[in-house]
């Protein structure tokens, strides 16, 4: 542990007494970069909730109401939803009303609210949430074996760094694959096979998710 003793060392990994100066040896020692370090301190310390089954319930039986929900966690306001979707007021009351039943918000008057929960939700394993959208996750979202003679799409967490990687990844994959077909052409007389292959990046967002009925809301 390049000079820290064992002693030293075990405080230090329990939480014990750690100071400044402490946790900057500390980082030397893992060879971990201090802007690194504050990174992943602060991605573990995102706040999440789980529903409850009630909630859940309600939310995978009432069309919209997740979506409506998600989109004010992710900082929308009620009039920015209803001009993206359409929404009446009467309809955004409804969907306000019902997540102050399943205690998800307080619901003050008119559009004002306030959250009952904070952080990113959880859904409940095999839960409602689960069972009414998996299918539905599936259908928008093809996902074939691991073969490589079969279509395979996936959704993907990208920071702005990687997705450029990726994307020059893609780009020289299909340069590739245009010289390995004029190379196939040119060898006349030996065997070659013709594939469909398709490299596509693009954002994705669940309709489920990001879809709301305009009018006629009701709860099931």
């Amino acid at each position: 542990t390049r000079g820290v003793s064992e002693p030293t060392w075990k405080r230090w990994t329990a939480g014990k007494g750690l100071m400044l100066k402490d946790w900057l040896r500390m980082l030397e020692v893992l060879e971990l970069p201090v802007m690194d370090a504050f990174s992943t301190f602060a991605a573990s310390d995102l706040l999440q909730f789980q529903y409850t089954e009630a909630q859940e319930e309600k939310l995978a039986s009432m069309p919209g109401l997740l979506a409506f929900f998600q989109q004010l966690l992710e900082g929308k306001s009620v009039e920015e939803i209803r001009r993206e979707h359409s929404l009446g007021a009467s309809g955004s009351v409804k969907y306000l009303r019902e997540l102050d039943r399943i205690r998800l918000i307080e619901w003050k008057e008119g559009l004002t609210f306030r959250f009952k929960v904070r952080g990113e939700p959880r859904w409940r394993r095999n839960g409602p949430l689960a069972r009414a959208f998996r299918e539905r996750a599936f259908q928008e979202l093809v996902q074939a074996r691991r073969s490589s003679e079969e279509l395979k799409l996936g959704v993907y967490r990208l920071a702005a760094g990687d997705r450029r990687k990726l994307e020059g990844l893609i780009d020289d994959s299909l340069k590739f694959a245009s010289a390995a077909d004029r190379r196939a052409r040119l060898l006349r007389g030996q065997p070659a096979k013709s594939y469909g292959f398709a490299l596509v990046l693009g954002e994705y967002e669940p309709e489920f998710l990001y879809r709301i009925p305009c009018p006629g809301v009701r709860a099931k």
